[in-house]
């Protein structure tokens, strides 16, 4: 099946209007090309809506070379020093590496991601359904991680890196840390937090569980 734009346009229009009309509305009435659509979904607020309202399903009908202007991946794509929104889709697998002052935020769904932060770089992270994250924080770096669902989250801390994790759902996060590495935590859900180092602050909520 194949739409054209103004088709495309309407069946995300009449999804929002459905589920919720946020202030972005406009935007998506005023758009004009595939692009306009892409960067009003990544528009801050708007991440969670590309997996939990349907949209993830109406991909399908976008050019690749649209969806990949945009930063938006079904593959496997490898990115180095990247200071863009990075989205991986669920066929998708992301190799990051990141050095100097570089800072980007990477959004998955049910894929998987190899993330390496170095020297004073940073990376927000988002993970939704059953994604697979692997990070090293290297240096000063910093990884900022919310968990979803049933991601599966694998830290290895080393030097004077310091992550912070939001757990949620039915999360499992397994840390590893060097003496210096750090790592800050709040736990809601059931999400799980297995860790083999004291050098941790967590907050609890719920079911959640912390194994030092």
């Amino acid at each position: 099946m194949t739409l054209t734009f103004e088709e495309l346009k309407f069946l995300i229009l009449d999804k929002q209007r459905k589920a919720e009309i946020n202030q972005l509305f406009h935007l998506y009435v005023k758009a004009e090309s595939y692009g306009d659509i892409l960067r009003i979904v990544k528009s801050e607020g708007n991440f969670k809506w590309i997996f939990k309202n349907g949209f993830r399903e109406m991909l399908q009908y976008f050019p690749v070379e649209e969806l990949e202007n945009e930063g938006f991946y079904d593959r496997e794509v490898t990115i180095r020093d990247s200071s863009t929104d990075i989205i991986i889709l669920s066929n998708g697998t992301l190799n990051l590496t990141q050095t100097g002052n570089k800072r980007c935020k990477v959004i998955c769904d049910a894929a998987r991601l190899n993330i390496e932060l170095n020297d004073n770089s940073m990376a927000e992270i988002e993970s939704f359904e059953r994604s697979v994250v692997l990070l090293t924080t290297n240096s000063y770096s910093y990884g900022y991680i919310t968990a979803r669902d049933q991601s599966q989250i694998t830290i290895t801390g080393n030097e004077r890196s310091t992550i912070f994790l939001n757990g949620l759902g039915y999360s499992v996060t397994n840390a590893d840390l060097q003496p210096e590495s750090f790592i800050n935590s709040v736990l809601s859900g059931d999400a799980v937090l297995n860790i083999n180092s004291e050098n941790y602050f967590a907050k609890q909520n719920d079911k959640s569980k912390i194994n030092a």
